[in-house]
């Protein structure tokens, strides 16, 4: 006589099934915070056919800024860390993104004002994030940092994932570029949105 089946109870198939969603959900969540952005191909010196003037005898640093990117906040956050612990008198352009058919105020104050306390920093207008592309900064967040005879000394990220405050290798290497050193790294993952499609995985 065979033995009778387990009753399965209705309860417990929910908890379980509530359970796998939510570490499915995590691990997704952590694996888009871990995958880096989109790296575009930055000059080797400062871009000739950019409206930004450069070589100006100090270090010159740029950043694409999506103002609607939550990543934006951590990596200006970062970014102020850096050069308010710098002696450097860098220019540094915050390259602000917004559609090319909508006026400034698309952008809002918001990060603005953050940026507003970061030594040296301007906020540059990019409709159509054309500037971003000339410097090949195609993710929120990355940064191409010039010497003072403008050459490229580092292009990349500052911090170690999406959204996150904690400072990454990046971090140092514009440290050294601001101090006039050679840079330990030339490179480094960007953690953060499209410059034209924030929100949305690369």
């Amino acid at each position: 006589m065979p033995l009778p089946l387990p009753r399965i109870r209705p309860d417990r198939v929910a908890v379980s099934a509530w359970i796998v969603a939510i570490a499915a959900g995590f691990l997704a969540i952590q694996a888009h915070e871990s995958t880096p952005g989109r790296a575009g191909a930055v000059p080797g010196s400062w871009p000739s056919g950019s409206p930004l003037p450069g070589a100006s005898g100090r270090p010159e640093v740029v950043m694409a800024v999506h103002p609607k990117c939550s990543c934006s906040r951590a990596s200006l956050a970062i970014l102020g860390e850096v050069v308010g612990g710098s002696r450097s008198a860098a220019r540094i352009r915050l390259l602000v993104y917004r559609p090319a058919d909508t006026d400034a105020c698309w952008s809002g104050d918001s990060l603005m004002q953050l940026a507003s306390g970061i030594p040296g920093a301007e906020a540059v207008d990019d409709p159509g994030g054309a500037e971003s592309r000339r410097f090949g900064l195609l993710t929120s967040g990355a940064v191409a940092a010039f010497d003072a005879t403008g050459n490229l000394r580092f292009a990349g990220g500052l911090n170690d994932g999406r959204a996150s405050t904690s400072s990454a290798a990046g971090a140092k290497s514009l440290a050294d570029v601001l101090a006039g050193l050679v840079p330990e790294t030339s490179d480094g993952d960007v953690f953060g949105c499209p410059i034209d499609n924030p929100g949305v995985a690369p």
